[in-house]
């Protein structure tokens, strides 16, 4: 079975057309792939290594901040609690945030080789810990 352009098209519909043609004829047949290839379970494993990290620098973050007085400080009498940042975990903090950045940037670069299929798509979660990656930056970088 042949394909022709239709004639009765415009010059530009007929350009049109034959490329739709051409890019059917490249990408017939079944499908060859049976399973998720390296690439896409490389960017599963450090999807699920960044979201760890993004909760650990979290908690991070939580444990750096300066000790509030509240009802039990006052009623034990704790009088020396921590009244500034704590600056080694806020590093430590900063270090894994630009860990998941580059975590990051690796998967949309192995998402970028991979499009090579109509269905073939970018990876979300990479996405999503780019931007969580770039805010958590921002947001350690106004506490020093």
């Amino acid at each position: 079975m042949t394909e022709h352009p239709d004639t009765s098209l415009s010059p530009a519909a007929k350009r049109r057309e034959a490329e739709r043609i051409i890019q059917r004829r490249a990408f017939s047949g079944p499908n060859k792939r049976k399973g998720p290839d390296l690439y896409v379970k490389i960017q599963r494993w450090l999807n699920v290594v960044s979201l760890g990290i993004v909760l650990g620098v979290l908690v991070l973050i939580d444990q750096a901040r300066p000790a509030y007085d509240n009802l039990f400080s006052r009623a034990a009498e704790v009088y020396d609690l921590r009244r500034g940042w704590d600056h080694h975990m806020l590093g430590a903090a900063l270090g894994l945030t630009i860990l998941v950045i580059i975590f990051s940037l690796f998967t949309l670069f192995l998402s970028s080789r991979r499009k090579r299929r109509k269905m073939d798509q970018w990876n979300v979660g990479g996405l999503v810990y780019l931007t969580l990656g770039v805010l958590l930056l921002i947001y350690q970088n106004s506490l020093f």
